[in-house]
């Protein structure tokens, strides 16, 4: 009896789980790769609440080493996106001295909020945008 419950709800739970939408933040486009004449170059990305409620978001530049880019800077840092609602994010990044390429990863986090408290995770989505230095 308790093993038929068991899988009665194991069979439940999976058909809940493919039925539901999954929520997800986003970044768009994931990856392009970018050229510049100076030593910046400029990635414009959409971020996007997927959440029925308003949520918090947070955007973050790394290098390819996941270390914080120095000298770059974000058209918005943190932002409060409303229930399915996008942003445009403009992110100014430098090269390396000396160097003509560069990557970096861009993320977009939110921890999920309901009824005022937060979630036990936290979702973070990364693009990942490449520059080339022309001379």
């Amino acid at each position: 009896m308790i093993k038929r419950f068991s899988r009665s709800m194991a069979v439940l739970g999976s058909a809940l789980a493919t039925l539901s939408p999954a929520c997800a933040q986003t970044v768009s486009p994931m990856e392009k790769i970018h050229t510049s004449f100076t030593d910046k170059y400029v990635v414009q990305i959409t971020i996007r609440n997927p959440y029925a409620n308003g949520q918090l978001s947070e955007i973050e530049i790394y290098s390819e080493d996941w270390r914080p880019v120095r000298g770059a800077v974000l058209s918005h840092k943190s932002a409060y996106l409303g229930g399915g609602e996008n942003l445009q994010v403009t992110a100014l990044v430098p090269f390396h001295p000396g160097r003509k390429t560069r990557y970096v990863y861009i993320c977009h986090a939110i921890t999920p909020k309901s009824g005022g408290r937060g979630a036990a995770y936290r979702g973070e989505v990364c693009g990942k945008y490449s520059a080339i230095q022309l001379s």
